[in-house]
C-alpha cells in the first residue's frame, strides 16, 4: 500500500491478526508462557488464563501451542462462537479433534466417545491437552459444566486432560461461582498490560518485523501513545495504525503527537487522560521553591535518541540538563508557579521567564505540558494561597486546552 511505502514498511506493522511470525516476547509474555508451559508439563487437571482484553492472550496460547511437541501430547483450540457454543459444541469439536468420525447425539455417548479418544492417546504415552480461548463465550451460555465433566474422566488413576481456560478477568469469577469448578483450579496465570519499557521494545519488534525504522514514531509520540493506549497491545497496534495515516496525509515521514491523540480520539479511545490529569500537582504561590523540587515519584524518560541499528533495551535513553537549577531532569518536566509574573521580580532564576501557567508535570503528562497559547499579561501578585475553586477552575482549562 502507498502509505506504507511511503514509510518503508513492507507490509503492515500493526496488524492485529493473532500471528505467530509477529510473537513478541517481551519480558511478561516470556514469564506467563512459562507459567503455562509447567502447568501442562506437570499434567496439571484445571488451569486459568487470564488478562484484559486486546493484551496478547490468543498469541501467547498459539505460540505454546506451536511449541508442544506431538510426540508428547495431543494439543488443541477450541475458540467457542458466541451464540453457537454450547456444552454439546466443546465435546463435539474436542471429539472430532480427537480423531472421532461420527459424534454421537446424545451427551452421554459423545463423552464416552472423548474418554475413549482420550484413554487411547494415553496408551500411546502421551498427554492430551485442550485449550479454549475466550472461554467467557461459554460461561454467558451456561456451558461451564461440560469442562467439568470432562476434567472427571480419568484413566488409570490419572488424569487424561489439561484443560487451559482462556478469557478475560471476569472469567475467573464466573468460575468461582460454578460449584465443581471453583477448587478444581490448579494454576491461575494472569497476563498485565505492558509497561512503558515494554510497550516500547513492542513498539520497535513490531516496526522492524516489516523491515522498518523506530524513527516513523517521533520520540515525543511514543509517551502519548502508550498512555492512550494503556499499553494494551491491540489498542497500540489500531493507535499506531491509524496515527501512521494521518502522518502520511500530511506529508510527514513521522508519526506526531497530534497523529496519535486524532487517531486514538477518532476511535473513542480515552486511555490514560482520567491519570494524567490526577498527577497535576499546583504549588502555592507563598511556597515557590528556590531550588528544583523535589520528584515524588519516578519520572519517565523524555530524551529519546533513536538509530535504526540500536536494540530494543537501548532505543529510548533519557539526559535531563547536567547544570542549573533543573540538574538532572528530564528535559520535558516543565516547572511553573501560579499567577506569577513572567518578569524577573520576584522569581528564582531557574523559573524566571515562564508562563504563568502553573504546574509540575511529570515527563510522561502527554499532552497536558504543552503550553502554545500566548502568554497573559502579567497578573498582580496576591497574598494568601488560591482558592479551592480557583485550581479546580484551573484543572478545567488544562484539560480543555488538552
Amino acid at each position: 500500500m502507498e502509505h506504507l511505502e511511503h514509510f518503508g514498511l513492507s507490509r503492515d506493522p500493526f496488524c492485529n491478526d493473532p500471528q505467530v511470525a509477529t510473537y513478541f516476547q517481551g519480558h511478561e509474555h516470556a514469564q506467563v508462557e512459562k507459567r503455562l508451559v509447567r502447568a501442562v508439563s506437570q499434567r496439571k487437571g484445571l488451569v486459568l488464563f487470564t488478562g484484559p482484553r486486546g493484551a496478547g492472550k490468543s498469541l501467547i496460547v498459539r505460540h505454546l501451542l506451536d511449541s508442544l511437541e506431538e510426540e508428547i501430547y495431543e494439543a488443541c483450540l477450541l475458540l467457542p462462537t458466541p451464540g453457537v457454543a454450547d456444552g454439546r459444541w466443546v465435546l463435539a469439536r474436542l471429539a472430532a479433534q480427537l480423531g472421532v468420525e461420527e459424534a454421537a447425539e446424545d451427551r452421554a455417548g459423545l463423552l464416552g466417545q472423548v474418554y475413549e479418544a482420550m484413554a487411547i492417546v494415553r496408551e500411546d504415552g502421551r498427554h492430551t491437552v485442550l485449550f479454549v480461548d475466550e472461554t467467557e463465550v461459554l460461561a454467558d451460555q451456561g456451558a461451564l459444566s461440560a469442562l467439568q465433566a470432562l476434567l472427571n474422566l480419568e484413566y488409570e488413576e490419572r488424569r487424561l486432560l489439561t484443560l487451559v481456560l482462556v478469557g478475560v478477568p471476569e472469567l475467573a469469577e464466573s468460575i468461582g461461582a460454578e460449584r465443581g469448578l471453583a477448587d478444581r483450579v490448579d494454576v491461575h496465570v494472569r497476563l498485565q498490560a505492558l509497561d512503558t519499557v515494554g510497550a516500547q521494545e513492542y513498539l520497535v519488534h513490531r516496526i522492524r518485523r516489516v523491515g522498518g525504522s523506530p524513527a516513523i514514531i517521533d520520540p515525543s509520540a511514543l509517551p502519548v501513545l502508550i498512555d492512550r493506549a494503556g499499553g494494551v497491545p491491540r489498542r497500540l497496534n489500531t493507535i499506531a495504525d491509524n496515527a501512521l495515516f494521518e502522518a502520511y496525509l500530511a506529508g510527514r515521514v513521522s508519526v506526531d503527537p497530534t497523529d496519535v491523540h486524532c487517531a486514538a480520539d477518532d476511535l473513542k479511545l480515552e486511555g490514560g487522560v482520567a491519570e494524567r490529569a490526577a498527577v497535576l500537582t499546583p504549588i502555592r504561590r507563598d511556597e515557590t521553591p528556590t531550588a528544583p523540587p523535589q520528584r515524588s515519584r519516578p519520572q519517565a524518560e523524555a530524551t529519546i535518541q533513536l538509530t535504526e541499528d540500536d536494540d530494543a533495551a537501548s532505543i529510548f535513553d533519557s539526559a535531563g540538563p547536567s547544570t542549573g537549577p533543573n540538574a538532572g531532569m528530564p528535559d520535558a518536566t516543565i516547572l511553573m508557579t501560579p499567577e506569577m509574573p513572567p518578569s524577573p521580580g520576584g522569581l528564582p532564576d531557574g523559573v524566571r521567564g515562564m508562563p504563568d501557567a502553573t504546574m509540575i508535570l511529570s515527563a510522561d503528562d502527554d499532552g497536558l505540558g504543552s503550553f502554545d497559547e500566548p502568554i497573559p499579561e502579567p497578573v498582580a501578585p496576591r497574598g494568601g494561597p488560591p482558592k479551592e475553586e480557583e485550581i479546580d477552575d484551573l484543572f478545567v482549562d488544562l484539560v480543555e486546552e488538552d
